[in-house]
């Protein structure tokens, strides 16, 4: 089997680029992101990975009406983009 050669796009995830897509694509709203992002600065928040932070703050998906943004959709919208 021949070894993958790694991608060029692979990076750490950022939260700022996270909440940019998210709205993008219709998942959070700018008033659930600018909540994230002051949220963020907790000591305790600041620890967790960026997708796991976001499930612990239980958004509104705005794509699924009476769902929470949890850490599987997340996985998913990040897989697809």
């Amino acid at each position: 089997m021949a070894a993958l050669a790694p991608s060029s796009q692979d990076r750490w995830l950022d939260l700022n680029d996270v909440l940019r897509e998210l709205v993008t694509e219709g998942y959070l709203s700018q008033d659930d992101t600018e909540t994230a992002l002051s949220q963020r600065r907790s000591a305790v928040n600041i620890q967790l990975h960026p997708l796991e932070f976001l499930a612990s703050q239980q958004f509104d998906d705005l794509k699924r009406p009476g769902k929470k943004l949890d850490l599987e959709t997340l996985t998913a919208s990040l897989a697809q983009a």
